[in-house]
């Protein structure tokens, strides 16, 4: 083989490498910007979650407030009951069996 064969195979050589280089750095580009739109894109969709949740966070801190306030009503009206039906005792002096039955009842 020739100095001149050696000199045109190594610079083929060289062409190759640098083809693949630039191959590698534009598959590498193309990856980077692949990953940043999956992240852009899962980002966006825990942000619709997100505002699902709270949303829906608002709406059980709602029931909630309305469920105590429903129970606070219910003991108001049982207790109501309970007094107008004398099962409390109007004198305070006495504790009679029908309170001691009511105020176990109510806890």
């Amino acid at each position: 083989m020739t100095v001149a064969q050696i000199i045109v195979r190594q610079q083929t050589e060289l062409e190759n490498a640098n083809l693949s280089i630039k191959k590698i750095s534009e598959d590498f580009t193309r990856s980077q910007f692949d990953i940043l739109g999956w992240s852009k894109k899962s980002v966006d969709e825990l942000r619709k979650q997100n505002a699902l949740l709270e949303v829906k966070l608002v709406d059980c801190q709602q029931q909630i407030r309305n469920f105590s306030y429903n129970i606070q009503v219910l003991n108001i009206t049982v207790l109501s009951y309970l007094y107008n039906n004398s099962l409390f005792s109007r004198d305070s002096s006495k504790m009679n069996t029908k309170r001691i039955m009511a105020l176990t009842y109510l806890r």
